[in-house]
């Protein structure tokens, strides 16, 4: 079940919604061999009640678009495959598994609440310490910075001028929750509110996919796909204007 997870956080991320889940099977021997090969009998069925699936209703109310699953080539196909395993093993250890179940909590969830700001920014901090650029870094704000860093040298800062500035400003949002720190926005102001949060989510997601191995190209082509990172980038410049940052 464990590694299910694993790998259905992984399509979420790279599709950017929850796959739905209808069936898992489990081989628990193998077929008699045929023309030399054998096969797994997938003989059992496994449930859990603990696994989030998406009803019908939500799943219609999603635009259309090419997914980036679609492998059009050997080739990507080859590349998706090697991230798939470079994920596998960077969510092996367990302060990354920590990291992302925390991520997971939030990049899932349908409504924007304090408590989604405040889990957004805590997830940098499960990180292990080989996630940063030296062990002891403790400054939130330094490490969010890091992972944008990450993301900065492959999509390039044309698309995201000010970055630094608008995850710093996230951070700052997340303290006044949490430390009562004063504002320095307009955090009643939906619109400003969401995409502190959608910064936070976006610089966290794209951060992990790049340190797998996706690429720029992979980057942009979920502006083909029904994918919340699309939608960040396509409208960053815009809502930067409108913030007040």
């Amino acid at each position: 079940m464990r590694h299910m997870r694993t790998l259905r956080s992984f399509f979420t991320l790279a599709i950017g919604h929850l796959p739905t889940v209808q069936v898992v099977e489990m081989a628990t021997a193998w077929n008699e061999p045929q023309n030399g090969m054998r096969r797994p009998e997938f003989d059992r069925q496994v449930y859990s009640t603990t696994e989030r699936v998406l009803r019908k209703e939500y799943l219609k109310h999603r635009t259309s678009g090419k997914c980036l699953l679609d492998c059009e080539s050997q080739e990507r196909k080859a590349e998706f495959a090697t991230v798939m395993r470079a994920w596998f093993r960077k969510d092996a250890d367990p302060k990354t598994r920590d990291a992302n179940c925390r991520f997971f909590d939030c990049f899932r969830r349908s409504v924007y609440t304090v408590d989604r700001i405040i889990a957004a920014a805590n997830t940098f901090d499960l990180l292990p310490k080989g996630d940063w650029p030296y062990p002891k870094m403790k400054d939130l704000k330094k490490k969010v910075r890091a992972k944008a860093d990450v993301l900065l040298g492959e999509i390039g800062p044309e698309d995201l001028p000010r970055l630094h500035e608008v995850s710093d400003h996230a951070i700052d949002c997340r303290n006044h929750y949490v430390h009562g720190t004063a504002s320095k926005l307009n955090y009643d102001d939906a619109a400003v509110f969401i995409f502190l949060t959608d910064t936070l989510e976006f610089v966290y997601g794209v951060s992990q996919l790049i340190e797998c191995g996706w690429n720029s190209e992979c980057l942009r082509g979920m502006h083909s796909a029904d994918h919340p990172f699309a939608r960040y980038l396509d409208s960053y410049g815009e809502r930067l204007s409108t913030s007040g940052i």
